[in-house]
């Protein structure tokens, strides 16, 4: 993570629904941060950092969660300011419910909701591609990042904030969509960071990391 030997290693946790969760861990081992992929609760509460990863469905995701039980563990790792990154369906998962597949619940950590991107003749969906981030503002999360550096996007739907203030950047794909959100330690992107290269996806995941670095 950068010069290793003079920053500790935080402890991280994908939490293990499936999906893109090893393609995440990968990109963390680039980094040298070691990862560990699970849906055990003692761990996920205990963890330096939280990665809710993307790459399937909303509901096939939200019910491994409460399978396990853990909308009550990510609350309190709020509480205690544990930084917490939503990739994809991921973020999606943090508000209130989401279209697909009928209405949806969410875990409802932010209001909104999830709803399908339009379809047209020029503009797909699913919208696979890479696009440039209109970053709104500055943030731990985009420390370092050009103000429209492109990511890897491929996704069917995309979150609608209630709270302006919590658009941390947004793309476009026929019409304007948000792409990133924040608010407090809780962050999230729709594109795919761990797609979307070593500049500027595993930077902005190692920005990740050093956030969950706590004082000694």
């Amino acid at each position: 993570m950068g010069e290793a030997d003079e920053h500790p290693t935080p402890r991280i946790v994908i939490v293990g629904y499936g999906g893109s969760s090893r393609s995440v861990q990968k990109a963390f081992e680039h980094l040298g941060v070691n990862t560990s992929i699970t849906l055990d609760c003692d761990a996920i509460r205990t963890a330096d950092g939280i990665i809710f990863p993307g790459g399937l469905a909303f509901s096939g995701a939200i019910g491994a969660l409460r399978d396990a039980d853990l909308s009550g563990v990510l609350k309190d790792a709020l509480k205690t300011r544990t930084s917490v990154l939503g990739i994809g369906v991921g973020m999606q998962l943090f508000y209130e419910q989401s279209s697909e597949h009928g209405n949806t619940p969410g875990l409802g950590l932010l209001a909104g909701k999830v709803e399908r991107l339009s379809s047209t003749a020029d503009h797909k969906v699913p919208h696979k591609a890479w696009k440039p981030v209109a970053w709104r503002r500055k943030s731990p999360l985009n420390e370092g990042l050009d103000d429209a550096c492109e990511f890897y996007h491929g996704h069917s739907y995309a979150v609608v904030p209630e709270d302006d203030s919590e658009i941390l950047a947004t793309a476009e794909h026929g019409e304007e969509f948000v792409t990133a959100v924040q608010r407090g330690t809780l962050y999230g992107v729709q594109f795919h960071p761990e797609s979307s290269r070593l500049y500027p996806g595993v930077h902005l995941l190692e920005n990740f990391a050093r956030r969950c670095i706590r004082p000694a």
